[in-house]
């Protein structure tokens, strides 16, 4: 008797770790979850649409998940991220490796925030000054950027995340810290100076975060809020901006 149950026991184990190393050893999709400042991001659900298959990433951001073949549709989530999304199209059970998958962390509150080496650093807020001067038939108005110099940026690419529910533009400031300059004559807007740039503007994953990317060089910058002019139907700086430098 001792002899059979020794030998059921065994067996029992040995079918354990069979199937054990064949869920190990099955042909799975592999990838990596990076957040923006290239680490991995650990507890990201992975969950393949339409199906039982999903999986949860490690300490490296990695993460192996089983399918089967066909369309996939992979959904990526975290609370405090962007949600995410990939789509396949694996005809034959094999493992896969998938592309890697970039989750941005979403601020808990509204303002600009740029996306330094390590960290998500706010901007501060500074009020826009403007400065008029009315004539019988024009009116000149200036706008300028409050506050301090601000964070120090470095130049070259630069990636922001705006979280303003107003539209926000890029400035190169001028002398005195100017953002716009404008002559009013007969209904007819006249800018003499205007510091705006165009900027690579993404709405990332289901939140529709707003990710915008630029290239500075030295100088004065500032992300300012764009509003009603003074003149009905034309548009000019609005009251806040965020000011920075880049050395």
């Amino acid at each position: 008797m001792k002899i059979r149950r020794l030998t059921s026991d065994a067996l029992i184990v040995l079918l354990a770790s069979t199937f054990a190393f064949l869920a190990c050893s099955a042909p799975r999709i592999h990838g990596t979850v990076l957040d923006p400042f290239g680490k991995g991001i650990e507890g990201v659900s992975v969950k393949i649409e339409t199906s039982a298959f999903e999986a949860t990433t490690d300490a490296n951001g990695e993460y192996a998940i089983d399918y089967a073949p066909g369309a996939l549709h992979l959904r990526f989530f975290k609370n405090g991220y962007t949600t995410r999304t990939l789509d396949l199209s694996l005809n034959q059970k094999s493992d896969f490796p998938a592309e890697k998958i970039l989750m941005y962390p979403i601020p808990g509150e509204r303002g600009m925030f740029y996306i330094s080496s390590d960290s998500l650093v706010p901007l501060a807020v500074a009020d826009v000054r403007r400065s008029d001067q009315k004539g019988t038939w024009s009116s000149v108005h200036r706008y300028y950027a409050g506050g301090e110099a601000g964070l120090s940026v470095e130049s070259g690419e630069a990636v922001f995340i705006d979280t303003e529910p107003k539209p926000i533009h890029l400035c190169k400031l001028g002398p005195n810290r100017l953002i716009y300059d404008v002559t009013y004559q007969m209904m007819l807007a006249k800018p003499t100076f205007d510091c705006f740039r165009e900027d690579e503007t993404q709405q990332v994953g289901e939140e529709q975060l707003t990710v915008r990317k630029v290239k500075l060089d030295s100088g004065s910058w500032a992300w300012v809020e764009i509003d009603q002019g003074p003149v009905i139907g034309s548009r000019g700086p609005g009251r806040t901006c965020y000011p920075f430098m880049v050395p």
